[in-house]
């Protein structure tokens, strides 16, 4: 097999990361193929390395692409990067979820990991598009870049909620505790739907379909219903000591968390919305470069454009 040769190994890891745009979709298809019989634990050792270096090659190429972007493809760049760190996010929110559910070193580490890559995105995307302020553009395309800023902000906010879930697990096991089958089965309830509501607001940030708002807002309230009702349950159990009062804490943590991400979900729902009524033809310049420019490749879909500077926003925002 080509990856014997160490050196293979790792270019091997770099390109099919460059290509499908996931180190961590690569990951689980070496450990498949280890798994399988089909490739070697140091042959795996390689491809992985080289999918943690291709992960990052993406915004260094961009980078000497970003100069001849107009505002219109920059910023449409911009929101399908900051897309792409979303769905990282809420993939670590279902693993945190599936590690307190099933805790195991392994899942931890995964959430563990997951959060340092979305700290990198956070960090990269905010310091490498704070430069599009260089651009030439209009107050309404100022304020959505603004929008997205917060939005970045927000979705790591997401992944750190998920790092406090897979945490609460581990103090479970420290203290030697644990919650009721009907405490266990409140906060799948309140997972499942939390997980449902940040995936459907990110579709939302990502298409800016804007109709489905309504929609973003009752599961958010319904969020916030549920955690009430389990709130009160909870209570109600700890007076009929029917929970362990260590438990009852971490009972009330993990449902806030929980909350909290929903909270910071529909604010990426809504982060663009009113900006874009001078924004209507950018979808056509976008199309119409990605077209007729030869120097824009599928990676630049995936270009770390600059934000801009925070702003006031009519819609008070939450969590």
């Amino acid at each position: 097999m080509t990856t014997s040769n160490r050196f293979v190994a790792v270019f091997m890891g770099v390109l099919v990361t460059i290509l499908i745009q996931r180190s961590a979709a690569t990951d689980m298809m070496v450990i498949g193929f280890v798994n399988s019989g089909l490739m070697t634990l140091m042959q795996a050792i390689g491809v992985i390395m080289g999918a943690n270096i291709g992960t990052t090659i993406t915004a260094q190429i961009t980078a000497f692409n970003k100069a001849i972007c107009p505002p219109a493809v920059a910023i449409r760049q911009a929101q399908l990067e900051i897309t792409r760190m979303g769905r990282i996010a809420s993939e670590n929110l279902n693993s945190s979820v599936e590690c307190f559910f099933n805790p195991t070193d392994d899942k931890y580490r995964q959430v563990e990991d997951t959060e340092d890559t979305v700290n990198y995105l956070t960090h990269a995307i905010t310091q490498k598009l704070v430069k599009v302020r260089t651009f030439n553009m209009t107050g309404h395309e100022r304020n959505r870049i603004t929008q997205m800023t917060l939005a970045v902000s927000d979705l790591e906010r997401i992944s750190d909620h998920a790092i406090n879930i897979a945490e609460y697990a581990l103090q479970l096991k420290q203290k030697k505790t644990a919650l009721s089958d009907k405490a266990m089965g409140e906060i799948k309830t309140l997972s499942q739907s939390v997980t449902s509501a940040v995936d459907f607001c990110i579709d939302i940030f990502e298409s800016d379909d804007f109709d489905k708002l309504d929609e973003a807002e009752k599961q958010e309230q319904a969020v916030d219903e549920l955690e009430k009702k389990l709130l009160n349950n909870h209570i109600a159990r700890l007076f009929d000591r029917q929970c362990d009062p260590h438990a009852g804490v971490i009972f009330t943590n993990i449902a806030s968390d929980l909350e909290r991400c929903s909270d910071h979900a529909i604010n990426i729902a809504f982060a663009l919305h009113n900006t874009t009524s001078a924004l209507s033809h950018n979808a056509n310049v976008y199309n119409m470069y990605i077209t007729h420019n030869t120097h824009v490749t599928y990676i630049t879909y995936h270009i770390y454009t600059p934000l801009g500077v925070a702003a006031s926003t009519p819609r008070q925002r939450r969590g």
